[in-house]
């Protein structure tokens, strides 16, 4: 049942964004800027008991991959992709994001 109040939260939360950027893009980001999601998954797992260790990783994670995921936004604002369509925009983004992801895991330099 917590599952589901947890799936709930954070859907709405999704929805309620997305309704607003679709009126104001600019709040909307604002809104997604906010790190909404590590704050209720850091009290849903203080709720559930979350020891200090796995709390301190997962804000560890948190902190190195929340700037490195920002190169996900890059083709929608860089110039040479601005006669690109969405989906191509998209997928360079998630592309660009997962293979820098994976070096960086695969490398060993985030010690995670």
């Amino acid at each position: 049942m917590f599952f589901i109040l947890k799936i709930l939260i954070s859907s709405t939360l999704i929805a309620m964004s997305t309704e607003i950027a679709k009126k104001n893009p600019s709040v909307g980001g604002i809104i997604l800027a906010l790190p909404l999601v590590s704050i209720i998954a850091f009290a849903f797992m203080g709720y559930q008991g979350a020891d200090a260790k796995s709390l301190s990783t997962y804000a560890k994670s948190t902190l190195i991959f929340v700037p490195i995921s920002l190169v996900f936004f890059l083709p929608f604002v860089i110039p040479f992709t601005q006669g690109w369509n969405f989906l191509s925009k998209f997928i360079l983004g998630i592309s660009v994001l997962t293979i820098i992801n994976i070096v960086l895991i695969k490398s060993k330099v985030l010690d995670l």
